[in-house]
């Protein structure tokens, strides 16, 4: 049995969302977008930055929570992810749309993590 779920499934969604964002990334810088795929390589670490954070706050929910607390986590979170874009077009001039098929990478891969996740449970079970 896992001890951490959340930490487990946030890791798979993770590395699961890696393989599509470095094909992304090399076949942009393959074909002369070097800027597109820095974008796409830092909206993937924002990403996956963001989706460890949403674990954390989600592993530290208690009865005490409350709908301020949650909103702002929420608020805090995003507005990292508008800091490291705003950063990464600014320093680094990575290109917003790269930026945005990074994190895209990100939220799509949560489908078959999911997936994944609950066959292995139901398997178990």
């Amino acid at each position: 049995m896992i001890d951490h779920p959340l930490r487990a499934i946030t890791r798979m969604l993770v590395v699961f969302s890696a393989a599509p964002a470095l094909l992304a990334a090399a076949g942009l810088a393959a074909g002369g977008r070097p800027d597109w795929a820095m974008g796409v390589a830092l909206g993937w670490a924002a990403g996956s930055l963001n989706a460890g954070l949403l674990a954390l706050r989600v592993s530290r929910l208690t009865a005490r929570s409350s709908v301020v607390g949650f909103l702002f986590s929420a608020a805090s979170r995003f507005t990292l992810v508008g800091l490291i874009a705003i950063g990464s077009y600014r320093v680094v001039g990575a290109h917003p749309v790269g930026f945005a098929i990074g994190i895209a990478c990100v939220l799509v891969m949560n489908v078959p993590a999911s997936l994944i996740w609950s066959m292995r449970s139901e398997a178990a079970a």
